[in-house]
């Protein structure tokens, strides 16, 4: 039968401590440094190949390999198109609240971990689990909560076990806190209350993080565009209003300075807009 092709309108899809799910789309082959995860993310290469840098140890997945980065992680990446005419694509699948279990005394929880070999049974479990977080009119939360449990059985299977996060970082927790609201003016003394703390013992902490209050907003909004320029096709313009920026050309020269390219590239290639395939 011959496929029928309709062109979507692609966003990001969450459902309120469930999961979120998206369709990456890059059309230039970027390395990206210093990209850390709150969420824990399982990560499926659709087309092309992603390369993850991890404290000297490099993980390569092609299509139909996955990748599971817990909660916490900071790696560099490489998303590789397939070709000038053919972008890279993956999907993703977060996991609120968990992380990786790791031993006591260990690190190993922060290593990404690559699936690879993955039988049909996964897949289709992968498909029907993001399905539940997209058709949020269809599907019931107690489904969809279902299907993740379904997910994490999988990775457990894998020897893979989620469990409830241990106490976050400071900085991870002041990003997740910006996220919320990326149009507000933050300041150090209203988060520094929201945690019930003084302005000078959160800054010592952040300090003992190696990392500031601006430099966590900065990071907060950079690394919300980064995600909404990959998984949307909201223009730049929209996307810098989005994560409060009202001057584009500040946007941009921001992002250049955070990342090493400019925001359009990663929509370079004729990327917004790509058709889906249905059976």
């Amino acid at each position: 039968m011959e496929q029928k092709v309709e062109k979507t309108t692609r966003t990001l899809w969450s459902r309120d401590a469930i999961a979120s799910t998206a369709h990456v789309i890059q059309g230039e082959r970027l390395l990206t440094h210093h990209i850390s995860v709150d969420e824990t993310l399982l990560v499926m290469v659709r087309q092309g190949q992603k390369s993850i840098e991890w404290r000297g140890q490099t993980i390569v997945l092609s299509a139909g390999e996955a990748v599971l980065v817990s909660a916490g992680c900071s790696f560099d990446v490489t998303n590789i198109p397939l070709s000038s005419h053919a972008p890279f694509e993956a999907e993703w699948l977060s996991f609120p609240g968990l992380t990786l279990y790791a031993p006591a005394g260990t690190r190993d929880g922060d290593r990404p971990r690559a699936l690879r070999d993955l039988r049909p049974a996964f897949l289709e479990a992968f498909r029907h689990t993001v399905a539940s977080i997209k058709e949020a009119a269809d599907i019931p939360d107690t489904v969809a909560s279902k299907r993740m449990e379904e997910m994490c059985a999988w990775l457990d299977n894998f020897g893979l076990a989620l469990r409830p996060g241990i106490t976050e970082r400071l900085g991870q927790r002041v990003r997740k806190l910006v996220v919320t609201d990326l149009l507000r003016s933050w300041a150090a003394a209203d988060v520094a209350q929201h945690f019930a703390m003084s302005e000078a013992t959160f800054r010592r902490r952040l300090q003992a993080e190696h990392t500031s209050f601006r430099q966590l907003v900065t990071e907060a909004r950079m690394g919300h565009a980064l995600t909404l320029l990959q998984v949307t096709d909201q223009t730049v313009s929209q996307i810098a209003l989005g994560v409060g920026y009202e001057n584009p050309s500040k946007f941009s020269a921001r992002f250049r300075a955070r990342f090493g390219f400019n925001p359009g590239q990663i929509r370079a290639q004729g990327t917004e807009n790509v058709p889906v395939a249905l059976t």
